[in-house]
């Protein structure tokens, strides 16, 4: 009766470590198959990198969509946007209208950032639309432009997609007060930039 008895507590014993075992690795495994992953080309180099500062935020601009509205301020057009930043270090953004976020000062760090133009009847408050975005040359409903920013020469460099030989896609998969899921897939003759995201708004 006595050696049944330790046989019954040493199975016990198993079980246990395996039921910890089992929890810890379903634990880990949801973190590492959502982490988004963003891979762009620039310069000729190539890089992947996971986006640990994500947000977005909506605001109204006035558009430049010619040369002379640099200087003739009366003449540029008014839209809500929708500003999403992805970086792989602290941008400390507190007002997107004013770009004061903190530059790339080392090598290794990445930001991406992707403005979408609101319809034409947009209220300032309005929400990001779920739906496919695209570059087009005329205002409104559009990808305005992507940025890809990294260091050279010890300094903040930012490239922009060129418009002309502008191509592929943003898509919006979801959206709620604080958040967006979205998708990127954009490229020109020269750069590219593809991968998912998530954002949340900024200040929220």
């Amino acid at each position: 009766m006595i050696e049944l008895t330790a046989v019954f507590r040493g199975f016990a014993a198993l079980l246990i470590v395996a039921i910890f075992a089992s929890c810890g690795g379903k634990d880990e495994s949801p973190k590492s198959s959502t982490a988004s992953l963003v891979t762009m080309r620039y310069g000729g180099h190539e890089v992947s990198f996971e986006p640990t500062y994500t947000r977005f935020a909506t605001f109204k601009k006035d558009l430049i969509l010619k040369d002379s509205d640099i200087v003739k301020k009366d003449e540029r057009v008014a839209a809500v946007v929708h500003r999403i930043y992805l970086a792989n270090y602290d941008l400390q953004l507190t007002d997107p209208t004013r770009q004061d976020h903190r530059l790339i000062d080392a090598e290794g760090q990445y930001r991406i950032e992707i403005q979408i133009e609101a319809d034409k009847v947009a209220e300032e408050d309005s929400q990001l639309q779920v739906g496919e975005y695209v570059y087009k040359d005329q205002p409104f409903n559009r990808v305005s432009y992507v940025f890809l920013s990294y260091l050279k020469e010890e300094k903040d460099r930012s490239e922009n997609l060129q418009g002309s030989e502008f191509g592929g896609r943003v898509i919006i998969k979801a959206v709620t007060e604080t958040e967006i899921e979205g998708e990127i897939d954009v490229f020109d003759k020269n750069e590219f930039v593809k991968g998912t995201f998530k954002a949340r708004r900024l200040n929220r």
